[in-house]
């Protein structure tokens, strides 16, 4: 039986940025990088996360996720549904 996907919340020294750090690989190999969400059209995961009222760029590589946000948009708003997204994208 697999473990419980765990995600670790961490703050980066851009306030306007977040680290989302899964106890499972989400990209084998290299990074996945989109500031806009037409780059993301290929990634089920990042159209995920782009449809994310706030979420401004996505950086996606190993076992973690960085998220940019619009500094207008609350943190307690984005993060709840980026870790729905990554527990979708996952399961």
């Amino acid at each position: 039986m697999a473990e419980s996907l765990k995600i670790d919340v961490s703050g980066t020294p851009n306030p306007n940025s977040m680290k989302f750090t899964l106890n499972r690989t989400l990209v084998e190999k290299g990074t996945l990088s989109f500031s806009r969400p037409e780059q993301a059209e290929a990634s089920a995961l990042g159209r995920q996360l782009f449809a994310i009222p706030g979420v401004r760029n996505v950086f996606m590589t190993g076992n973690f996720v960085s998220i940019g946000r619009d500094p207008t948009r609350d943190w307690q708003e984005i993060i709840p549904r980026v870790e729905q997204a990554l527990r979708d994208h996952v399961d």
